[in-house]
C-alpha cells in the first residue's frame, strides 16, 4: 500500500524579532534588522529604513475568509508559533495533512534591497545559520533554503558550500524586478550582478539555485 505524502514547496518562516540583534557581528548590530513597536504594529527596521511588519504570519487564511479584515501591519505576538518554532511548525503541518515543507524567509525577502554588500552578507549568514538550526528538528521533513549575496562570487560560492554542509537544500538569489515593478519605483540595488551565472557553475555544492522574483 502506497501512502501519499503531501509536501509544501513554498512555505515561509517568520524570523524572530531578536534574530539579528542577538547573533550578528557587533560591528553590524546597529544597522542590522531589528523590530520596533509602532502604533499600528511591529515593524522591521534595517539600516534606518522601515521594511516589513508581521501581517503575513498573523493573518493566515484571513484573506480568503475575511478579506475585508486584513490589516497592513500586525504584532509579532499575533504570529502563530509554527512560523518560528520548528516543533509547532510540524504540529501545524500535521493538522493540515502536510508531511514536510521547503522553507523560505519572510523579512529576508526584503533584504536583497540592502545596498551595503558587507551588511547584506552578514545578515544572510545569520539567517542561514538560524534556518539550518530550525530544520535540524526534523531533517527529513524540514528543508531550508539559504539566502546568498552574489555581489562577491567567490564569497557566495563559499557560503553556498557552507550552508549545504549545514543541511540546507538550496539557495536563493533574487532577480531584478520585472518592468511593471520598476515603474512603481521598486529599489534596484542589491540584485545579482551580470556575472552571477558563474556562481552556480563554479560551485561544487550539489544543491538547487532558486531565482526569486519580487
Amino acid at each position: 500500500m502506497i501512502i501519499a505524502k503531501l509536501l509544501s514547496s513554498d512555505s515561509h518562516v517568520v524570523e524572530p524579532p531578536d534574530l539579528w540583534a542577538t547573533r550578528i557581528e557587533p560591528k553590524f548590530r546597529d544597522r542590522a534588522p531589528r523590530v520596533v513597536q509602532e502604533d499600528d504594529g511591529d515593524w522591521w527596521i534595517v539600516d534606518g529604513q522601515r521594511t516589513n511588519s508581521f501581517q503575513g504570519g498573523a493573518q493566515a487564511g484571513k484573506r480568503f475568509e475575511h478579506h475585508d479584515a486584513v490589516k497592513p501591519a500586525a504584532r509579532f505576538a499575533e504570529v502563530r508559533p509554527g512560523a518560528y518554532l520548528p516543533e509547532a511548525h510540524l504540529a501545524d503541518n500535521e493538522a493540515d495533512g502536510v508531511y514536510g515543507s521547503v522553507l523560505y524567509p519572510t523579512e529576508g525577502l526584503t533584504l536583497y534591497g540592502v545596498p551595503d554588500s558587507d551588511l547584506l552578507t552578514a545578515v544572510f549568514r545569520v539567517y542561514n545559520d538560524w534556518i539550518a538550526e530550525f530544520c535540524r528538528a526534523a531533517p527529513p521533513r524540514l528543508k531550508g533554503i539559504a539566502m546568498i549575496n552574489v555581489d562577491d562570487i567567490p564569497g557566495a560560492i563559499k557560503e553556498l558550500e557552507r550552508t549545504r554542509a549545514r543541511g540546507l537544500v538550496g539557495a536563493m538569489i533574487q532577480t531584478p524586478p520585472q518592468p511593471p515593478l520598476r515603474q512603481l519605483g521598486l529599489k534596484m540595488t542589491g540584485f545579482y550582478p551580470p556575472n552571477s551565472g558563474s556562481f552556480g557553475r563554479r560551485s561544487t555544492a550539489q544543491t538547487a539555485i532558486l531565482y526569486y522574483t519580487m
